[in-house]
């Protein structure tokens, strides 16, 4: 929880930088990019803290040379590779695309069917979601054929789960008693 609450600030105050830079976009892309580098299995040893900072630093933003990064950008970097926290990259990642939705009064909506659905059966989830919550809406699909049928819906973590294998999960656990 400690480490989310670091990667939480850093985020913030990246993000304080992108809108005053008015490269909000950019930031989140390059922390995307970051962060599947940082995940990586073959770059622990950057982020495993025992190459000495300038190291990993110059490391990585040799890996981004052809990104052309911004001032801010490679002082973030630095920053991260002398506090030896370039591992809460990922976290850092997840909090500055909250902060960026909220501050687009967006929300994240992740729906997992059983089956496909249609394009206008997601308009209108996304338009009832959107009336709903008074916020434009980012719709991510999947097909999960273990639902067997019904839907998942997950709200910015929040999970409404309406799957006939939930429905039998519940059961098992309630004949078990």
């Amino acid at each position: 929880m400690f480490l989310k609450k670091i990667a939480y600030i850093y985020a913030k105050a990246i993000f304080y930088v992108a809108v005053k830079e008015k490269r909000i976009r950019r930031w989140k892309e390059f922390l995307k990019l970051l962060s599947l580098i940082i995940q990586d299995k073959n770059m622990k040893f950057i982020i495993s803290g025992y190459l000495e900072y300038h190291i990993s630093y110059k490391f990585l933003k040799f890996l981004f040379k052809n990104f052309k990064l911004y001032d801010s950008e490679k002082k973030f970097l630095k920053i991260l590779s002398e506090n030896k926290k370039l591992s809460l990259i990922p976290e850092i990642y997840q909090a500055y695309k909250y902060k960026k939705n909220t501050y687009e009064h967006m929300i994240q909506v992740v729906l997992k069917t059983s089956h496909y659905i249609n394009n206008l059966q997601k308009k209108n989830i996304i338009n009832f979601l959107s009336k709903f919550f008074s916020k434009k809406i980012s719709l991510k699909f999947f097909i999960d054929k273990s639902l067997i049928g019904g839907i998942v819906i997950i709200i910015d973590g929040f999970i409404i789960d309406y799957s006939i294998k939930y429905d039998l999960e519940c059961l098992i656990n309630f004949l078990k008693i």
